[in-house]
């Protein structure tokens, strides 16, 4: 019979625990400070004739659980500060009800100030009160706004802020200064060059919806770092929301020069549609690291070389697909040990085809022509990232936080181009590859550490690892094509002239 019991008191709990939470709703927000934005830890909400209510923690933030659904009024306060009052809080069971409020910095004891509405903040609203509020001019964009917006990166995105441009897709100039004057921070860290040969950071190498928001600093202040003169970029990458949330999205778009239309191809490898060389593209074991030309070795070595490399050059038709792009994202916050764990990890993919007109002509110092060309350019882009933030609250006034971001963006190229060569008085055919993948990844441990009782002492720390790399993925340099098709008799000597779409032809000799 004792058993009998317990199984049915174990029955009626297990019932009455989701009704419980399925009639009670919670009530959350942020308190900041009217002067300069900032938020205010320690500071209550209470609901008024109950025994409900919270504090507001590290980053600004309440809330309240477990609230009956109703009407309330909720009492804000914080001593220094006017307390406010917000009125008609509607409360449904199963929801989360957003309530924002800023309080004025008290001077006078008065009267208490009541609000008859609700205050809400979106994110644009948030950008636009901190650039407001800053003492060093600066601009930005928000997640909201780039959501309203077909930008897939970071790059597409800043072009949106004032007094930015975007050199080549992705490099930018601030205030007219290059990017060798400008410096990037990724949640408060120093990103590496993606450049081999400049300080620079390619920021079409972003995709744009994992980013909360991003800022462009115009001046200094103290707390920034010295080793910029033309903008600070300060990009910020989305954070845990109060309750699950799963969010995806598909979408597709038609490009009339190249989409269902025959696109040039070649035998790649099997992860080109990640931009991820499968060592398709690897340099063979004949060359070992020295230069290779006529100084370090013999005629026949170089045949040999040449020889050694795969001899596929068989260019293959295929039908342009429509441009694609593919997101997907995940959060939550969870009590782990009596505290809050928050995570969030998305993931994007896009991918491109395009086809682009190319003309090609050189003279010599007379004006005669040395060459002309007509051709077309066949482009295949992807970008793809992915990201993990974990933040654990200890408390209300500490946290830790992981924080972790992956992207990789590659190019794949076919160019043809038909003409005259003049100085071989020959009509040729030359065609060209080029492969280039390049990655950025950086991985970040961050601590915030507020004490109130300490006159309102903060204490932040990070730790940081940052690598971006270009990865070149053609036996040749990327930036003469590899040759395939077009070998011409002379009598002079047997060459493969090869045209680049941001360079002059580059030949070749090739053995006879």
């Amino acid at each position: 019979m004792r058993n009998l019991t317990k199984t049915i008191f174990a029955m009626l709990l297990a019932v009455a625990v989701p009704a419980l939470a399925q009639s009670t709703g919670q009530i959350s927000g942020r308190v900041t400070e009217a002067e300069k934005g900032d938020v205010l830890i320690g500071a209550t909400a209470v609901l008024m004739n109950t025994s409900l209510g919270a504090a507001v923690d590290i980053d600004g933030n309440y809330l309240i659980r477990n609230v009956p659904a109703g009407t309330y009024s909720i009492r804000f306060s914080l001593l220094g500060y006017t307390t406010k009052t917000v009125n008609n809080v509607a409360v449904e069971a199963g929801k989360t009800i957003k309530i924002d409020v800023i309080l004025q910095e008290e001077a006078l004891q008065g009267e208490e100030v009541v609000v008859e509405a609700t205050a809400i903040m979106s994110a644009e609203s948030a950008v636009l009160q901190q650039q407001r509020k800053a003492a060093a001019i600066g601009d930005g964009i928000a997640a909201e706004q780039i959501k309203r917006t077909p930008d897939a990166t970071t790059g597409d995105a800043l072009r949106r802020v004032t007094g930015v441009s975007i050199v080549d897709n992705k490099f930018v100039y601030v205030r007219g200064t290059s990017e060798r004057y400008n410096n990037t921070l990724l949640n408060g860290s120093q990103l590496p060059s993606t450049e081999t040969d400049r300080k620079a950071y390619a920021f079409d190498m972003l995709p744009s919806n994992l980013l909360e928001n991003t800022v462009i600093s115009k001046s200094f202040t103290p707390n920034m770092p010295g080793n910029f003169s033309g903008g600070l970029v300060q990009i910020n990458t989305i954070d845990f929301p109060e309750q699950l949330t799963i969010r995806m999205s598909a979408s597709g778009s038609y490009n009339s020069r190249a989409t269902m239309a025959d696109f040039k191809t070649y035998a790649g490898g099997k992860w080109d549609f990640l931009g991820i060389d499968d060592g398709t593209r690897e340099l063979p074991g004949t060359v070992n690291g020295v230069k290779v030309n006529s100084s370090n070795y013999s005629r026949s070595d170089l045949q040999a070389i040449g020889r050694s490399f795969r001899n596929n050059w068989a260019v293959t038709d295929r039908t342009a697909a429509p441009n694609s792009s593919y997101m997907i994202s995940l959060g939550n916050a969870q009590q782990v040990l009596g505290n809050t764990l928050g995570y969030v990890g998305a993931f994007s993919y896009r991918n491109g085809f395009d086809r682009v007109e190319v003309v090609r002509n050189d003279y010599n110092f007379d004006g005669t022509p040395q060459f002309e060309y007509r051709g077309t350019e066949y482009r295949f882009s992807t970008l793809w990232g992915g990201l993990l933030n974990l933040t654990y609250k200890l408390g209300d006034f500490h946290k830790i936080s992981a924080k972790n971001l992956y992207s990789r963006t590659a190019e794949d190229e076919v160019v043809e181009l038909l003409g005259t060569n003049y100085d071989y008085s020959a009509d040729q055919k030359n065609t060209g590859l080029r492969f280039v993948s390049r990655l950025s990844y950086s991985s970040q441990v961050l601590g915030d550490h507020a004490f109130p009782r300490l006159a309102g002492l903060q204490w932040n720390w990070r730790a940081s690892y940052g690598k971006a790399s270009p990865i070149p993925m053609s036996p040749i340099s990327p930036l003469c094509p590899i040759p395939r098709v077009a070998a011409v008799s002379s009598p002079r000597l047997t060459t493969t002239t090869v045209n680049s779409p941001r360079t002059s032809p580059c030949r070749w000799p090739m053995p006879r």
